[in-house]
C-alpha cells in the first residue's frame, strides 16, 4: 500500500484561493479561462477558429509536467489528460450542480455481490489516434502501469490501493478479453466508480509507450489519444492546443471543435488577455480587476466555495523539523484568517483542519461541516509559540540564534513574492526566526522537494475524489502524498480503522481523532481554503464547477460567441 504523491503546484494554490477551482473542466483547479467584447473581435479571431467553429481560450499559470498518465500529479497536466484520454466513467456535473457516473471508456459495470470483483465492459467503436480499437488490454496496461510498484510512487497510483497486488509486480487488472476488464479489490470499496474516472484508471497505447519507454508523454508525437479532443500541439512554456477527436465514440455530444491552453504565468498578464479577448474566463481575488471585469457588459461573475487547500508542510527527517513542538511551533505562528485578509483580499476559509471543504461522509453530511477547526483545538492551547520553539530546539541541541530555516515555494510571479515576504515577516515576528526564502520555477521546486531537498515547503493540493480518506490517506506512512515522510503508527491505526468502519458517525470521530493527532505532530500547516471567484463571458456555457467533475471540456458550448 505504498503511495506518493507530487501535490499541485504550489503556484496553482494562488488560482485555487483566486481564481476558479479543483480538477474540473475549464477553470480552476489547476488552471482555466475565457473570452471577448465587441472591441476585441480581431484578438479573438486570431486565437480562435474559422467562421462557424466553437472555440475556447483558455489557459494554465504552469507547464504541464508530463502526459504520462502514470507519472505525475499536478492538475495542469490532468485536466489535459481528461480532455485527451478516456476515463472508464466520468463524474459529470448536472444544472444543479449534483454529480453523477455516466458511463465514457465502459458502457457498462457490474460488481461482485461481496464487492471484491468489478467487471467493465469496455465500449466498441472509440478508437486511438492512429485508428486502433481502444480495448480492455489498453486499459489494463495504463491501470497495471500507474497501480504497480514501478510507478506506484511516481505518479496517483496510491490511489488505488484498494485494488489487490497494489503496489506489486503483478496487481489484480486484466483484460479477459478485448472488451472485457476485471479488477479484484482487497476490499469493498464505496467510492470505487469515483476512483475509476481519475488518471489512475486511464488507458495506454502499449505499443506506442514500449515504443517511447523514457520519453512517453514528454510531446505530442509520443502518444496516442483517445478522448473528445487531440492535442495537435505543445508549445512547451507558451501553449497546447487541441482540436476535436473525430474518431471519439461521442463526438456528436463534442461542441468544441479548437480548444487553446495557454501558458501564463503572471497574474496580471492573464487579466489583461481576458480583458482584451484572448482568454475566455479568468479568476481574481483583487479588487481592482475585479471592478473592471464587472463592468464588462456580457461577462458573469460566479463566486462559490472550493474543495481546495494552500498547506505549508516540512520534510520531518530535516533537523529540527523531525521535532514535533518545532512544526507545532510553525503552526501556532501563523493568523490564518490574518493571511487570507492581507494576501487574498479575504477571498478564502482559514484553514483548520487536513479535509477540504465539499467533501462528505457516509451519511452524505460535508465532514467539514460536521468537524469544525481540530487543528485550532491543539493550536489555541500553544500560548507562546516562541517558548515552544526554543524548547524544541533545546531538545534537538539547537539554540534560536543559529536557527535560520529554509522555506521553499514554487513560483516566481508577484504574487508569490508578497506571500514569501509575509511568511518571513511572521516568522520572524512571532517566533524570532531568520527565514531563508526560496523561489524556483515549479520544475525545479518540484524536483527538490521530490528529492527531499527542502525544510519548510508551501504547495496546493485538489482533492481528486469525494471521500475522506483521499486526503487523509496522503499522510499514512506508507504514502508519503505530500513528501513529508511522516510516520506515526497511532495516525495510521485511525486512518486504516476509519477507511473499514460502515458506521458513519463513528467513521466521522476516527477521521476527527486522526486529524487532532495531524495537528499535534503538525508534519502539515493548513493555511487556507480556496473560495472560488471566477469571470467568464457569457458565451461560454456547460462549465463544471465541481471539484470531483472529471468530464473535461466536453460540454462546454460557446455557439453564442
Amino acid at each position: 500500500m505504498k503511495r506518493r504523491l507530487v501535490a499541485l503546484i504550489m503556484a496553482m494554490a494562488m488560482l485555487l484561493a483566486a481564481c476558479s477551482g479543483g480538477n474540473t473542466a475549464v477553470t480552476e483547479g489547476a488552471t482555466p479561462p475565457e473570452d471577448p467584447t465587441a472591441s476585441t473581435t480581431e484578438a479573438t479571431s486570431e486565437a480562435g477558429g474559422e467562421a462557424g467553429e466553437q472555440y475556447l481560450n483558455t489557459w494554465y499559470q504552469e507547464e504541464p509536467t508530463s502526459l504520462n498518465s502514470t507519472k505525475g500529479s499536478d492538475a495542469s497536466s490532468y485536466n489535459i489528460l481528461l480532455n485527451i484520454q478516456e476515463p472508464l466513467v466520468r463524474s459529470v456535473e448536472k444544472e444543479d450542480g449534483t454529480l453523477e457516473i455516466t458511463p465514457a471508456g465502459a458502457e457498462s459495470w457490474e460488481t461482485s455481490e461481496d464487492g471484491l470483483t468489478w467487471t467493465f465492459k469496455i465500449r466498441e467503436g472509440n478508437k486511438w489516434t492512429n485508428g486502433d480499437p481502444v480495448t480492455a488490454n489498453d486499459y489494463a496496461f495504463g491501470i497495471t502501469k500507474s497501480v504497480s510498484n514501478e510507478f506506484y510512487s511516481e505518479g496517483m497510483g496510491w490511489l488505488m490501493d484498494c485494488i489487490e497486488g497494489a503496489n506489486t509486480e503483478a496487481p489484480a487488472v486484466k483484460a479477459v478479453d478485448d472488451n472485457t476488464l476485471e479488477i479484484k479489490l482487497v476490499r469493498p470499496t464505496s467510492y470505487f466508480l469515483n476512483l475509476a474516472s481519475t488518471r489512475p484508471m486511464l488507458p495506454i497505447h502499449q505499443a506506442t509507450y514500449e515504443a517511447h519507454p523514457e520519453n512517453y508523454g514528454t510531446e505530442i508525437d509520443t502518444i496516442e489519444q483517445c478522448g473528445p479532443f487531440v492535442a495537435t500541439e505543445w508549445t512547451h512554456q507558451t501553449e497546447i492546443k487541441m482540436v476535436k477527436n473525430e474518431n471519439y465514440w461521442d463526438k456528436d455530444n463534442v461542441n468544441l471543435d479548437k480548444v487553446s491552453w495557454r501558458i501564463i504565468n503572471e497574474e496580471n498578464t492573464r487579466y489583461n488577455a481576458f480583458l482584451n479577448g484572448e482568454i475566455d474566463t479568468v479568476g481574481t481575488n483583487k479588487m481592482e480587476w475585479e471592478e473592471k471585469f464587472k463592468a464588462i457588459e456580457n461577462v458573469t461573475q460566479k463566486t462559490y466555495p472550493g474543495s481546495s487547500m494552500t498547506y505549508f508542510f516540512f520534510n520531518t527527517e530535516a533537523k529540527p523539523f523531525n521535532n514535533a513542538k518545532v512544526r507545532r511551533a510553525f503552526s501556532a505562528a501563523f493568523d490564518r484568517q490574518e493571511a487570507v485578509d492581507g494576501l487574498l483580499n479575504g477571498v478564502g476559509v482559514p484553514a483548520y483542519g487536513w479535509v477540504t471543504p465539499g467533501i462528505t461522509n457516509q451519511a452524505g453530511e460535508e465532514y467539514r461541516s460536521v468537524v469544525v477547526d481540530p487543528f485550532k483545538e491543539v493550536l489555541d492551547k500553544v500560548t507562546d509559540p516562541k517558548a515552544l520553539l526554543e524548547e524544541g530546539l533545546q531538545e534537538e541541541g539547537m539554540t534560536l540564534a543559529e536557527f535560520q530555516p529554509k522555506f521553499g515555494i514554487g513560483g516566481t510571479s508577484t504574487d508569490v513574492r508578497q506571500w514569501g515576504d509575509y511568511y518571513i515577516a511572521r516568522l520572524n515576528q512571532v517566533l524570532g526566526v531568520n527565514v531563508d526564502l526560496s523561489l524556483n520555477e515549479w520544475s525545479a521546486f518540484s524536483s527538490q522537494v521530490n528529492a527531499g531537498d527542502f525544510q519548510i515547503a508551501q504547495m496546493g493540493w485538489f482533492p481528486d475524489y469525494n471521500d475522506p480518506y483521499h486526503m487523509m490517506s496522503l499522510l499514512l506512512s506508507d504514502v508519503n502524498g505530500v513528501m513529508t515522510k511522516y510516520n506515526n503508527p497511532e495516525y495510521d491505526k485511525l486512518v486504516d480503522e476509519a477507511s473499514m468502519e460502515q458506521d458513519p458517525a463513528k467513521q466521522t470521530d476516527l477521521y476527527k481523532q486522526a486529524e487532532i493527532l495531524l495537528a499535534e505532530d503538525s508534519p502539515v500547516i493548513p493555511m487556507w481554503f480556496a473560495v472560488n471567484n471566477t469571470f467568464r463571458y457569457d458565451y461560454v456555457k456547460g462549465m463544471a464547477y465541481s471539484p470531483f467533475a472529471t468530464q473535461g471540456l466536453r460540454y462546454i458550448d460557446t455557439s453564442a460567441r
